[in-house]
């Protein structure tokens, strides 16, 4: 399996912090339909939703701390 994300990617992730910081993805996870991605964003302490398909972000999911994995 190929995934291309693309600048849409990087753009929708950088609207999600509230200052210019990294986000830090520290793993990543594909549905098994190969529709969403979802991304552990460790530095801001979420787990982010994106549609591979249509390039937007679905969900953005804040964390007590910082996600170190993914499993479906």
């Amino acid at each position: 399996m190929r995934l291309f994300i693309g600048h849409h990617f990087f753009l929708a992730m950088s609207m999600l912090a509230a200052e210019p910081e990294p986000l830090s993805p520290a793993a990543l996870a594909v549905s098994p339909d190969g529709k969403v991605l979802y991304v552990a964003c460790t530095t801001a302490n979420r787990v982010v939703c994106f549609d591979i398909t249509n390039r937007n972000l679905l969900h953005s999911i804040s964390l007590p701390d910082a996600p170190t994995g993914l499993t479906l």
